[in-house]
């Protein structure tokens, strides 16, 4: 997507150039917001959001080159940071024990990974949507697939890699953040790679699933990224992202301070339709589209946070630090956009979900 870049300019110190056309139709799009600072890591540069009516897709602009996107992920970016909490105990520990079980229940009654015994909670949690939907997202919603090979790009410090491989898959994960790739490796035992997708070697027609969690929107390439997973897969193999949503509740309430907005590392973000769009430029079939409201609170006191600060504390203490009185609000929007998702409106969801899958020869 850098073919093309117009002269290099210098923000604060980062190489970058202007980009006001859309990613997408190549149309001069329109300014949203403008002069927006990094909102969690005070990395350097002044930055702006547009969009694109006729896509409905938004985009970074400046852009910072390729060659400088490395020094706006300082050593506090999340990815880098092992989080251990301490074992409960007492009736919190009971508490813990009875969630794994309706956990492991939904995998197997809804997704088929039936080594796992099951209680009557998670039985009746199970026919309800919104507990699906939340515990679901933690193994993307992706059912038993005996002997499958799943791809994780972006794979960060390899939790959900690991989490996989004990559900029976054969995992691997490509991570261009160093430290995080060794993190994965020395904890679970994972293989994975260092660098991009277009950087390594992956064999065509060896993968049956790949997925990419919160990654898209940070690509300087989505289109020749999703090209190199299209040649990855398998014939009916699937593709399986997870992105922030520009339709969003929280985005339409928060308007500039909706944290996913992220200045300057989120560098595109899409609508439940322009994602389809490229999606399907590349020959996928889609299987499904939908928006989630499992992190709406999360998202929300993070939005919060900047509307009254002009800043958000780093992963992972922001929502440790928030008060009593945000939480509780996080929690009631949340409960109202579960609502709003599942019965009113579909699209407003905190993250997009999509599945797609290569044709079969």
């Amino acid at each position: 997507m850098e073919t093309n870049k117009s002269i290099i300019i210098n923000n604060q110190a980062i190489a970058a150039y202007e980009a006001p056309f859309c990613p997408l139709c190549k149309k001069e799009g329109k300014i949203l917001y403008e002069n927006m600072k990094d909102r969690t890591t005070d990395a350097p540069g002044l930055w702006s959001i547009r969009s694109c009516h006729i896509c409905d897709v938004a985009w970074l602009s400046p852009r910072p080159v390729a060659e400088d996107i490395e020094k706006l992920y300082p050593t506090t970016y999340f990815t880098h940071t092992v989080v251990t909490k301490p074992n409960p105990k007492g009736v919190l520990s009971k508490i813990k024990s009875v969630k794994k079980k309706v956990r492991n229940t939904i995998y197997k009654v809804q997704y088929g990974y039936d080594f796992f015994g099951q209680n009557w909670i998670g039985i009746l949690a199970a026919k309800f949507s919104p507990f699906v939907e939340r515990v679901g997202r933690t193994i993307l919603y992706i059912e038993k697939q005996p002997g499958g090979r799943l791809l994780d790009i972006g794979c960060g410090k390899g939790e959900f890699l690991a989490q996989m491989k004990d559900l029976g898959w054969e995992v691997m994960g490509v991570e261009p953040d160093v430290e995080a790739a060794s993190i994965a490796r020395e904890n679970f035992q994972i293989p994975v790679l260092s660098g991009t997708v277009l950087e390594n070697d992956i064999p065509d027609n060896s993968f049956d699933i790949v997925t990419m969690q919160h990654v898209i929107e940070h690509l300087h390439n989505p289109t020749e990224t999703l090209n190199r997973i299209f040649r990855i897969l398998k014939p009916g193999g699937k593709l399986v992202v997870l992105t922030p949503n520009i339709k969003s509740l929280v985005q339409i309430l928060m308007k500039e301070s909706w944290h996913p907005w992220e200045p300057p590392r989120h560098l595109i973000l899409f609508s439940p339709s322009s994602i389809k769009t490229l999606v399907n430029k590349i020959g996928f079939d889609i299987k499904e589209i939908k928006t989630l409201s499992v992190h709406t609170m999360r998202t929300w006191i993070g939005s919060e946070w900047i509307r009254r600060t002009g800043e958000r504390p780093p992963d992972p203490t922001f929502l440790e630090n928030a008060e009593w009185w945000m939480k509780a609000k996080g929690r009631l929007f949340g409960l109202i956009e579960t609502i709003l998702v599942h019965i009113v409106r579909k699209d407003c969801g905190e993250e997009l979900f999509l599945v797609a899958s290569k044709p079969k020869k």
